[in-house]
């Protein structure tokens, strides 16, 4: 539950359940930054030990990057016929542990549009046009902007039409906001070619 919650945007972490977890908090909340880098909880309270920057070197050469901090996760299980309900309780565990990584990486990879929580997209298409869409924007409430850039234009017809609107609001909507994510993902490729070089 605990690492499913760090990956949750806005969830609730519960680190007072146990003292371990209390002691690992900073290992839980290493995160992947906007520019690739590993952000803490430390780092991003403003705590972190780093050097003042009159002490930073002014010469062009770049400092070497440490290695971002990694969690390792043992999963030990045994053979023993006896301790199969504790071996199968290890492997669901050790697999929603795989989940939740997976779901952290591919969210890091995320562009600015995609990243949109449901509130975002509903506040974005009732300023769209200047209030034009306003009446219909509670129909986008149902997603956030990585599900409506994979949905299909059919089922957002649908949700404009129940909610009051017609095929023309959908279309328009539709069409504008897949302008701005392609814009997004081609600014979010540019900034990672300009990283790489």
């Amino acid at each position: 539950n605990l690492r499913r919650a760090t990956v949750e945007p806005g969830a609730h972490v519960p680190y007072r359940r146990s003292k371990l977890t209390m002691l690992l908090r900073a290992a839980f909340e290493a995160r992947t930054g906007m520019d690739g880098g590993v952000v803490t909880a430390m780092e991003r309270a403003g705590t972190a030990d780093a050097p003042p920057a009159s002490s930073q070197p002014s010469d062009s050469a770049e400092a070497p990057q440490t290695p971002p901090p990694a969690v390792l996760f043992i999963a030990h299980v045994s053979p023993l016929r006896s301790q199969a309900k504790h071996t199968v309780n290890t492997l669901d565990y050790a697999a929603q542990m795989i989940q939740a990584t997976m779901a952290e990486r591919q969210r890091a990879e995320f562009d600015e549009v995609e990243k949109w929580p449901a509130k975002k997209l509903v506040s974005w298409v009732s300023q769209l046009d200047g209030g034009k869409y306003e009446h219909i924007a509670h129909a986008f409430a149902r997603c956030s902007g990585k599900m409506l850039a994979v949905e299909y234009r059919e089922d957002v017809a649908q949700w404009v039409r129940a909610a009051g609107g017609t095929d023309d609001d959908a279309n328009h909507i539709y069409d504008t906001f897949r302008a701005l994510h392609q814009k997004a993902k081609a600014a979010a490729r540019r900034k990672k070619s300009a990283g790489s070089t």
